[in-house]
Parts: structure tokens; C-alpha cells; sequence
């Protein structure tokens, strides 16, 4: 990894030569080739791995990865359906057999490890409310049910 994304940009340079600036002209040059924030990150990671390395082999006396901020991946804001997408998605939700727990799901906003939960003497038909009593957690592999205080959704 550190031969590939890294050596290119630092060139021959010496181990104990290595500054700051030069680490932050190699992220800036990664992100110039088109590579996602996650690699450069995954790289700065490694980076930071082989420096620790030297330090601990008494080849470097600081780390020029201290201080420096790896690029912040950026995530695409979350973009909420439309009304119509709402009607065509419980139309064809509702048309199997998850589609009452998609159509709970939706209309009140719960995670899945909670819609996913429910049992019958949790809704409340007179007053049309949910109780979220408990919920679902995976426990090395297998679901396992987590009890915790009643909310009212």
C-alpha cells in the first residue's frame, strides 16, 4: 500500500527526512488522483502504522504524522422520498408479506431493530400507538432481544 499510494509521492527521501508538509502535499496529491477520502484515509492510517513502527525500532525520534489531520470523508446528504415514492413503495411493500412491518416502519420512523421487535400487545389499537418495549440486537451472529424503557412512537 505504502509502495503504491505513498513512495510515488515522497520520492527517495530519507525516513528522518520526512516533514509534516510532506505527508499533507502526499494526501493533497492522492486526492488529486481521483482516490476517495476512505482510501486516503486508509492510507494515512497505514502511514501512521509504519511511523509508529519506526518509532518503536528507534529509527525516528517524532512521528511527522502527528498533527496532521487525514482528509474527513464526506458522506451525501440523506435525500427523504417523496410523497409519491412513499405511495408506490407501500403499494408494492404492502403486496408482501413484510409489507405491514415497511408500512409501520414508515409511518413512524423507527430503526428496523425496533419495528422488527414489536409484538402484538404493543400496539395499542384504540389510541393507534406503538410502544417500543424492546428490540433487536445481533449477538455474535444470532438475534437476541434487548428490553429497555417504553417509548411511545
Amino acid at each position: 500500500m505504502l509502495r503504491r499510494y505513498v513512495r510515488p509521492s515522497l520520492g527517495e527521501r530519507l525516513l528522518l527526512a520526512l516533514s509534516p508538509l510532506d505527508l499533507q502535499t502526499t494526501y493533497r496529491q492522492m486526492i488529486e488522483h481521483d482516490l476517495s477520502a476512505r482510501t486516503v484515509r486508509t492510507r494515512t492510517l497505514c502511514l501512521r502504522s509504519a511511523m509508529r513502527q519506526a518509532l518503536n525500532c528507534r529509527l525516528l525520534l517524532e512521528s511527522p504524522v502527528d498533527g496532521i489531520k487525514p482528509p474527513q470523508q464526506s458522506r451525501p446528504e440523506m435525500q427523504a422520498l417523496t410523497v409519491e415514492q412513499v405511495r408506490m413503495f407501500l403499494k408494492a411493500a404492502l403486496a408482501t408479506p413484510h409489507g405491514p412491518a415497511l408500512a409501520v416502519a414508515d409511518a413512524t420512523g423507527m430503526r428496523p431493530s425496533e419495528y422488527l421487535g414489536l409484538k402484538w400487545q404493543d400496539i395499542d389499537w384504540v389510541r393507534q400507538t406503538v410502544h417500543v418495549v424492546c428490540s433487536l440486537r445481533r449477538l455474535n451472529g444470532s438475534r437476541d432481544v434487548e428490553h429497555g424503557p417504553p417509548a411511545i412512537r
